[in-house]
């Protein structure tokens, strides 16, 4: 099997967090042992990511100072870190389409000059979240893919309340 050049977006993905920033972390350094991965984060994951010394061929940084600290503020004193209210990823929304508004200016040319087969978003892992790298890959040089989502491997034998 070739090596791909993937584009790899992954805002929020860190692996000195819990739960889904370190799952997506986790799923974006095992990828780059196969392939030539580069990976695009916010800027609040960049020093972590860095830190982790995974085999990425290039991690990008979006840089979006006024909507990191609007989320930092409401995450403290509206949400109170209470990451399973509905409200709080509904609030999410706009931050990822900057996000992935910023991630598209900033490597459009690199994307449309060939130097990457396939664009990947592994974060967020929300079904709700629809992309805008879609539309601007609709008739693009390269596919666009969303995934994994939550899931995709079997449940280990002697579980069967899983099942229900």
């Amino acid at each position: 099997m070739s090596r791909l050049r993937i584009l790899l977006l992954g805002p929020d993905c860190n692996p000195e967090q819990v739960s889904m920033p370190y799952v997506t972390y986790s799923h974006a350094a095992a990828l780059a042992q196969l392939h030539d991965v580069t990976l695009v984060v916010r800027a609040p994951s960049e020093d972590p990511v860095r830190r982790a010394n995974g085999s990425f061929r290039g991690i990008e940084v979006v840089r979006m100072p006024w909507l990191d600290r609007i989320y930092t503020w409401s995450l403290r004193w509206i949400f109170r870190h209470n990451y399973t209210n509905q409200a709080l990823t509904a609030s999410l929304y706009p931050l990822y389409l900057a996000f992935e508004r910023r991630a598209w200016r900033q490597l459009r040319h690199r994307i449309f000059a060939g130097e990457f087969d396939v664009v990947l978003r592994i974060y967020p892992m929300n079904v709700v979240f629809p992309s805008p790298f879609a539309s601007f890959l609709r008739k693009g040089p390269i596919p666009f893919v969303i995934g994994p989502l939550n899931g995709g491997l079997p449940y280990v034998k002697g579980f069967s309340q899983a099942d229900n």
